[in-house]
């Protein structure tokens, strides 16, 4: 994995539109799309972007430039439905703060208020998460602490995996 590939770009310009944003399998009602879309309907100067998997697909390589124009990333996945996910991730990776339910490894990666949003998987606990990072500061730390976050844990669970794979190449 190249680290540098996952990492931010910089601060993204002052828009008078916040970009919000997923990467998925739009059409799968277990994603939550129509949820997202409706919360960001209901915060004005915000706008959607949804880069799915099926159509219009971009090449996985270039998906750090998708991320890091967002201001914010919205996972709303079905508890259960989800072993990862790995979108909220790579956008954490690139300084994205992030909205998730606890869907998968991700929900318990979150740390509510620090990194993100933990939420329950509603139109008004979106829209919630969405209202308090409006505010850039918010967002800026939020984006830091994320990123170092999530770093450390693919650090860390990339030597775990090192350390297993070469206990059984011993044994």
């Amino acid at each position: 994995l190249d680290w540098d590939h996952w990492s931010p770009a910089g601060e993204r310009q002052d828009s008078a539109t916040l970009r919000v944003g997923f990467a998925g399998h739009a059409e799968q009602t277990t994603k939550g799309v129509d949820l997202i879309r409706a919360a960001v309907e209901q915060v004005p100067g915000m706008e959607l972007a949804v880069e799915t998997w099926r159509r219009d697909r971009r090449a996985w390589a270039d998906m750090p430039s998708f991320y890091r124009s967002l201001d914010i990333y919205v996972c709303a996945s079905q508890p259960g439905a989800e072993a990862g996910p790995r979108s909220p991730m790579e956008a954490g990776l690139c300084g994205v703060p992030v909205i998730t339910t606890r869907a998968g490894q991700i929900g318990e990666m979150v740390r509510d208020g620090a990194d993100g949003f933990g939420v329950d998987r509603n139109v008004d606990a979106i829209r919630t998460a969405l209202v308090a990072l409006r505010d850039r500061d918010r967002r800026r730390e939020m984006g830091a602490s994320v990123r170092a976050n999530f770093d450390a844990w693919a650090q860390r669970t990339a030597n775990e995996w090192a350390t297993f794979l070469q206990e059984v190449a011993n044994s």
